[in-house]
């Protein structure tokens, strides 16, 4: 049977005709709503008016859509929006969303081969894909920078766990410089001794933040830019709810009880409805959370790196003041862990992992469904189911390797902290292993490779 698309069963046919015309239809939409709608539903006319501010040289800050939306990223996205600004309206939102959706792959496929830990399973790839999909839509469609931010931090996790720190560094200085909340995981590479990893991030921190957007604005402006969105954004961005009320962009952003809003911090305002004392009670629960997953990764197994990885990942999505919905496509790192586990030996870490993933998957589906019940906070609740069903498994014992691969460990030689790889359980002995069992027996072996 040939294996071009054309000459593939009739049913493969079907299902790549109906992707194809969901995504034509995803994209028709989306450019719509960009270009044609008369109330513009999307964040990319946002960004084409900051990037037109770039251009003209004027307040980035001022920069608004036609619905009154203001931009509230650091400057670094504007400028690389400057060229779709100098395009019609219609051919940027089809480049952005044509963008989109090439990181939007790019990602999954890298969620997918860390669940099936390096192999090809295409049921591993349906099962993320269907996980995360009504978010992904979500953000697609309004055009946001989300998918952006998630397939940098996405690849930020997977290279790290492949022993790639400077690509892992540089994806993470990337999500930065979009949404600044991914600098949590500062934490993790800390914790997992990665100092070529910080080092690239401060290196694409200093290119991204100072150096490019300096080049094109001018060093003092840029300054002035940096300070500007620091005080509309980043400063009250830590106070408490109540206190930001006076905020301009309080109504569009930085309101916690907005339904999109599945933050730690949201779900905290519904037992403290007049908002006194969620902050204390805010950093109480972050550190109590941090404290937990140091602990529990002081007695995780070799292979159980991964499990860490998503927990930290959950932890950067739920401490922000603000973390909208179209965010937590970001689950896919922690989503992957535990579909890893799904092939365990141990029937209750596969009763667990299962579980965590479900449950996720059910509340992710009553939100779609039922979206006046937004304002309990589903999202926020399956979040930190998966999050605690990440530290449930790191601290119950690995009793044999999953189906199909060992792990096996080695150590950074400038760290000497372990790191996961997989390897094929076939590979052979160092010919060292003979002479070993030699003088260890006295036996004379007779090694193969020299018949």
């Amino acid at each position: 049977m040939s294996d071009r698309p054309f000459h593939a069963p009739w049913p493969q046919r079907a299902a790549y005709l109906l992707l194809l015309t969901l995504l034509a239809a995803l994209a028709a939409t989306t450019i719509f709503r960009a270009a044609f709608s008369q109330v513009e539903h999307t964040d990319f006319t946002v960004y084409r008016a900051a990037a037109q501010a770039v251009l003209d040289g004027s307040d980035l800050y001022a920069a608004h859509n036609a619905r009154g939306w203001n931009y509230v990223y650091p400057p670094p996205l504007a400028v690389l929006m400057a060229p779709l600004a100098r395009i019609p309206v219609a051919w940027g939102a089809l480049l952005w969303f044509l963008l989109a959706l090439l990181v939007s792959g790019r990602a999954l496929q890298l969620a997918a081969a860390l669940a099936s830990d390096g192999g090809r399973r295409p049921e591993r790839t349906l099962w993320l894909a269907f996980a995360v999909l009504p978010w992904w839509l979500s953000g697609i469609m309004r055009g946001q920078a989300s998918e952006l931010m998630v397939w940098l931090v996405v690849a930020a996790v997977c290279c790290e766990l492949r022993g790639q720190p400077w690509r892992a560094g540089a994806s993470l200085g990337g999500a930065i410089l979009l949404k600044v909340f991914p600098a949590t995981l500062l934490l993790w590479f800390a914790w997992r001794r990665q100092w070529r990893a910080l080092a690239a991030v401060l290196l694409v921190l200093l290119l991204g933040g100072l150096l490019l957007p300096g080049l094109v604005r001018g060093w003092q402006h840029n300054l002035d830019d940096l300070r500007e969105w620091s005080q509309l954004m980043a400063q009250p961005a830590l106070l408490s709810n109540q206190a930001r009320q006076d905020n301009p962009l309080f109504d569009q952003l930085l309101d916690a009880r907005k339904p999109r809003n599945q933050s730690l911090q949201s779900l905290l305002l519904l037992w403290r409805t007049d908002g006194r004392g969620v902050q204390a009670l805010l950093i109480a629960s972050a550190l109590a959370m941090l404290l937990a997953m140091a602990l529990r990764a002081r007695r995780m197994a070799a292979g159980d790196a991964p499990l860490l990885a998503g927990a930290a990942v959950c932890w950067m999505l739920l401490i922000p003041p603000i973390s909208e919905s179209h965010y937590f496509v970001a689950m896919l790192v922690p989503l992957a862990a535990l579909a890893r586990e799904f092939d365990a030996a141990d029937a209750q870490r596969r009763r667990i992992a299962r579980a965590g993933s479900g449950a996720f998957v059910a509340l992710t589906l009553f939100s779609v469904s039922f979206q006046q019940f937004d304002g309990y906070r589903p999202l926020c609740w399956a979040t930190l189911i998966v999050w605690a069903s990440t530290l449930h498994l790191l601290a119950s014992a690995r009793k044999t390797p999953t189906r199909g691969r060992t792990q096996a460990l080695h150590r950074d030689r400038s760290s000497g902290h372990p790191r996961l790889h997989a390897e094929f359980a076939h590979v052979p002995r160092p010919p060292h292993a003979v002479t070993a069992i030699h003088r260890f027996t006295g036996l004379r072996v007779r090694n193969s490779a020299s018949r």
